[in-house]
């Protein structure tokens, strides 16, 4: 988990412990906080900060694997890893899909509402509820001559 301080936090449940932690990013009065809580992957950490970014962080290193620069204002929205992708929505509206492999930016759409909430992935489809109340559903377009 991450903290407020711009620390990431690994616990071992069973004995309540903090097994380790380390300092990803420097704080100051208006940056440094880590928001959402975090995606899991194998061997990477995903997780928002409030300085616009999505971090992929090495789970046995603590090293930064890459970090990519969000549109707008991140919230507290929890990103959600899907396959070989990672879904982000940010509070100003975007929804990213990134490359969990190298951060590349795959697909982008804005739906113009502030999003609080973190997305809903069911079978080939996932769901974006706005602060407004609206429901988008969103699914891979297939090509019915394939």
């Amino acid at each position: 988990m991450g903290d407020y301080t711009g620390n990431i936090y690994e616990i071992e449940l069973r004995k309540g412990k903090i097994v380790q932690h380390k300092r990803i990013m420097e704080t100051d009065r208006d940056n440094g906080s880590f928001v959402s809580v975090p995606a899991l992957s194998e061997g990477t950490l995903y997780i928002l900060s409030d300085d616009r970014h999505l971090y992929a962080i090495d789970r046995r290193e603590g090293t930064v694997r890459w970090k990519y620069m969000l549109k707008g204002n991140t919230g507290e929205s929890s990103p959600v890893v899907c396959n070989d992708k990672i879904l982000v929505c940010t509070k100003t509206g975007i929804v990213t899909i990134l490359d969990i492999k190298k951060g590349e930016e795959l697909w982008e759409y804005d739906t113009g509402e502030q999003i609080v909430d973190s997305p809903a992935v069911i079978k080939d489809h996932f769901y974006i509820l706005t602060a407004k109340g609206t429901l988008f559903c969103f699914s891979e377009q297939k090509n019915k001559n394939s």
